[in-house]
């Protein structure tokens, strides 16, 4: 009786090894084991690499903004700026040159002509929607 019972473990561990659905089963199961951080491993590769590429757009963006501000430097260091500058805000001139000054009338920098101060104060006293509707659908 003894004989009879190990030749039937033995033959069910043997008939456990040999059932194709088991063994269809376990090997799909190690092979999602094996895939799972393969998939994790190449979604993270991806983002690696577009992170990669924004940030090589973003040098390339910051190298050219540097070219026109070395291009900016080169200008407000030469000899024609300054020649510029010193004319416009110090009202300086060459030798043998004449400046010539031309005055606008009327609204000058800003300022109104001094016959509009009372309707100045008259819109100060509007409100903000009041002054839009006469901006807009005045018929001046």
């Amino acid at each position: 009786m003894l004989k009879r019972k190990n030749r039937n473990q033995k033959s069910k561990k043997s008939s456990f090894l040999k059932n194709p659905k088991l063994l269809t089963f376990i090997f799909v199961l190690f092979i999602v084991f094996l895939s799972v951080p393969l998939v994790k491993k190449t979604l993270q590769k991806r983002e690696v690499n577009e992170e990669i590429k924004k940030m090589q757009n973003e040098i390339s963006e910051r190298e050219q903004e540097n070219k026109e501000l070395d291009k900016l430097i080169q200008y407000l260091e030469s000899e024609h700026f300054l020649e510029e500058q010193a004319r416009l805000n110090l009202g300086l001139k060459k030798k043998g040159e004449k400046v010539l000054v031309i005055k606008e009338e009327g609204i000058v920098a800003g300022i109104k002509e001094q016959g509009d101060v009372g309707n100045d104060k008259f819109e100060n006293n509007k409100s903000q929607l009041g002054k839009w509707l006469d901006y807009f659908f005045k018929k001046d």
